[in-house]
């Protein structure tokens, strides 16, 4: 079920009056306990030994056009805000004026910021001048946005995280920032700065959301201290080069195929009654195993040894017995050649099986 934009914010207590509503999504100006909140939750994410990444996020923070800001329901009694970065932030970080730039914060059911992203916006549909309403619900949560082509996903302090590629309401392509390399430590007596050097690991997906191929192309290299402002994208807040860990948080979804019943007259034909589930879940780097899952459907349960007579009529059951453990159990009636039989069958995916 699609979620509606939300036009307030209450879980978090806070007010959004409406302004205006255009085609694209409400738009909405916010108040000042809302906007206080996103300014303090800015400064706490500057690192005093990070003077080029905290003026990245002091540069954010005084270019966000609040008025044009709007909110969208996520599940979970969470609530995502979009705003939008204005045109002189653009200049000023040098990206590119078609780009669409917007601050995206996640809170939480209490009311507590847990997340926020730069998000840069490449549209397939060059026309467009914003992203368009539900976008970042979809995301998030059911990993069919309507909208079109490359979100890239920065902190707020301008580092390079992740980026998605969607099209046609599908996931095409997920592009992680990992490190592969580290170089340094002592050359003999002398000491060698320590750096790592980054690369985009790029996974492609088919529409059934099964990976096709992956692919690792350098980007950079951080070394020992790095806030020079010209590798910062890369520099994570702790000391040195770098560090391994990535952050990303994004639903995705896969279609699977599985076998509910043999051929009751031929059991080792290649006649069966299949079925074929929608299974949703969110990757989120800091959860066991990558991420849980959240709501499937079955998308269809043929027959192949079914005539014009015949009928399959099943029922489905979905269940979790932990979050990263997703169980289908699937029951019916089968009228097949003037017999009644109850056909029953069940099957389990686990995170660690998806394909990320």
């Amino acid at each position: 079920m699609r979620k509606k934009i939300s036009l307030s914010l209450t879980v978090v207590g806070l007010s959004l009056l409406i302004a205006s509503c255009k085609k694209e999504h409400a738009r909405s100006t916010v108040d000042e306990q809302l906007l206080s909140k996103v300014s303090l939750w800015l400064d706490a994410q500057k690192v005093p030994t990070k003077p080029n990444k905290a003026a990245s996020i002091e540069l954010l923070k005084n270019n966000l056009d609040f008025a044009k800001s709007w909110a969208e329901d996520s599940d979970g009694g969470e609530q995502i805000l979009i705003v939008p970065a204005n045109e002189n932030y653009k200049e000023l970080r040098k990206i590119d004026l078609k780009t669409i730039a917007n601050l995206v914060l996640i809170f939480d059911k209490n009311g507590k910021i847990r997340r926020g992203n730069l998000v840069l916006y490449t549209a397939k549909d060059k026309n467009l001048t914003t992203v368009p309403k539900n976008t970042f619900y979809d995301i998030y949560n059911t990993a069919e946005p309507a909208a079109s082509g490359e979100f890239k996903f920065l902190g707020v302090d301008g580092r390079w995280l992740y980026q998605l590629n969607y099209d046609n309401k599908t996931l095409k392509s997920i592009g992680l920032i990992q490190a592969k390399s580290q170089v340094g430590g002592r050359l003999g007596d002398v000491s060698v700065a320590a750096c790592i050097d980054w690369y985009l690991i790029t996974t492609f997906y088919d529409e059934n959301g099964n990976v096709i191929y992956t692919t690792s192309d350098y980007v950079g290299r951080t070394c020992s201290g790095c806030d020079d402002g010209m590798n910062e994208g890369f520099c994570p807040n702790n000391e040195g080069g770098g560090s391994t860990e990535t952050d990303y948080e994004y639903a995705k979804a896969v279609s699977k195929t599985w076998k509910v019943a043999d051929d009751p007259d031929n059991p080792t034909s290649n006649r069966k009654i299949w079925s074929t589930d929608r299974i949703r879940y969110k990757l989120v780097a800091t959860e066991p195993e990558g991420g849980h899952f959240t709501t499937p459907e079955n998308w269809s349960h043929p027959c192949d040894f079914c005539g014009y007579t015949d009928s399959w009529d099943p029922q489905y059951m979905f269940s979790q017995a932990t979050p990263q453990i997703q169980k289908v159990d699937v029951h019916g009636n089968l009228f097949y050649d003037a017999r009644v039989q109850t056909v029953s069958n069940n099957i389990s995916y686990t995170m660690a099986s998806m394909p990320h």
